[in-house]
C-alpha cells in the first residue's frame, strides 16, 4: 500500500525533528512519500525540513506565504502522487 504523508507546518522549528524522526523510523515498513507544506515559517522550521529533504528522496517540501492550515493540506494532497481517500 502506498502512504502519503501530508505535514504542514508554521514556526514549528521545535518539534518538526521528532515528527519527521518517526516518520523516518516507518519507512522501513511501509511505502511513503512525505510532503511537508511550509505555511511561511519566520524561524528554522523550512531549513530543517530541507535537511531532511536532502537526506531523504522520499520526503519533499513545498513552501507558500501565510494562508492558513486549510491551504496548506490542500497544496499537500493536489501534489500526492498516491489516490486520496482521506483526508485527516
Amino acid at each position: 500500500m502506498d502512504i502519503s504523508i501530508v505535514i504542514t507546518t508554521h514556526n514549528s522549528e521545535k518539534y518538526i525533528k521528532k515528527c519527521l524522526d518517526e516518520i523516518v523510523k516507518q519507512k522501513e515498513n511501509h511505502n511513503i512519500e512525505v510532503l511537508i507544506v511550509d505555511d511561511g515559517s519566520k524561524d528554522d522550521t523550512v531549513k530543517i525540513c530541507q535537511e531532511y529533504s536532502n537526506k531523504y528522496n522520499y520526503i519533499q517540501i513545498i513552501t507558500h506565504d501565510n494562508a492558513g492550515v486549510s491551504l496548506s493540506r490542500n497544496i499537500g494532497v493536489r501534489h500526492s502522487r498516491v489516490e486520496v481517500d482521506y483526508v485527516y
